[in-house]
């Protein structure tokens, strides 16, 4: 498989295939240990959800705080996170929760709230790729133009 091509959603698969997700993994988490940018920050954080490295959902992650981590580190906040072994996974990454998220980053990329449209783009360029409806773009594919751009900064 061309790296390319590891990118590319084969059609009528539930979600990208075991090497697919850890060759976009290991793009996007090169690219956040490396920038700011916020399309790397929301696609990591969506990247991080829908790997279940993480049952906090993108779009409130990207925007917390460190005051808001200590606070989900140690209460549970029923609107951010339900632990794994907590019988509701409303916020655990499934078909279901998945698509409602791509649907909050669309609202947010329509509506242009100051701020987030960066990183609700970047939640949105994964989360579509994962559920099969785009490719992901350039900026998120090694050797790419773009990826090295946002490399450098």
């Amino acid at each position: 498989m061309g790296i390319k091509e590891l990118y590319r959603r084969i059609p009528g698969t539930a979600a990208p295939t075991r090497e697919q997700a850890h060759g976009a993994w290991a793009a996007v988490s090169t690219l956040r240990h490396e920038s700011e940018h916020p399309l790397v920050v929301g696609a990591y954080t969506a990247a991080e959800w829908t790997l279940q490295l993480t049952d906090v959902r993108p779009l409130p992650r990207a925007s917390l705080t460190d005051d808001d981590i200590v606070r989900i580190a140690v209460a549970d906040d029923p609107d951010l996170v339900h632990p794994a072994n907590h019988a509701n996974h409303a916020n655990h990454a499934n078909h279901a929760t998945i698509g409602d998220e791509v649907l909050h980053a669309i609202d947010i990329l329509e509506h242009r709230r100051a701020g987030d449209e960066s990183v609700a783009l970047g939640v949105y360029v994964w989360l579509a790729w994962w559920l099969g409806h785009r490719d992901l773009p350039e900026e998120l594919i090694p050797a790419s133009e773009a990826f090295e751009q946002l490399r450098a900064g």
